[in-house]
């Protein structure tokens, strides 16, 4: 593991650690889950129940046959867009993600859709400003070739705000 990939994979978990210490008896739903590793770090904290979504078939695979240990840890192939459960969620986590989505307000309605009343949608994604200083709108191309659209902190509360969430710049960090 590069460098990168190493940095990535920790600022990942500083993010799961920040949502396990709410999540102690709760429904989780991890979107764009990966390979799952912050399954271990919820469960530990006490969880009633951890659904991964990821449209990557063989990192679902992986972290099946890794962490898929007990009855209350699933596993779902799945868009963030158009993912669809039975069931809704008492905390919805999508770290690193959304500025990869063309769609990205589809995915945000969808959130909601997918969370209990009172529930909490915990979102990470690059502020504009700091990664794409020279782009001054969302439609601007950002640097990051892989991104569809970054935003700017505001943009992003008033994207959430504007799909049902119920979000103030006291709840923004980072």
């Amino acid at each position: 593991m590069n460098n990168t990939s190493k940095r990535f994979k920790a600022d990942h978990m500083e993010r799961y650690r920040f949502a396990s210490k709410i999540a102690q008896g709760k429904s989780i739903l991890d979107l764009a889950c990966g390979a799952g590793y912050a399954t271990p770090l919820f469960i530990g904290v006490g969880i009633s129940s951890y659904d991964g979504v990821d449209i990557n078939e063989t990192q679902l695979a992986s972290a099946s046959d890794t962490y898929a240990l007990s009855d209350r840890i699933n596993y779902h192939v799945g868009d963030i867009c158009t993912f669809d459960s039975d069931k809704t969620f008492d905390i919805i986590t999508c770290y690193g993600i959304i500025e990869h989505v063309e769609n990205y307000e589809s995915a945000i309605k969808n959130f909601y859709s997918l969370l209990n009343p009172g529930g909490a949608l915990l979102i990470s994604s690059p502020n504009r400003q700091v990664t794409s200083p020279y782009c001054s709108s969302i439609d601007d191309k950002p640097a990051d070739k892989l991104h569809a659209q970054e935003f700017t902190p505001t943009e992003l509360l008033s994207i959430l705000n504007c799909s049902g969430f119920s979000v103030s710049k006291e709840k923004v960090f980072g």
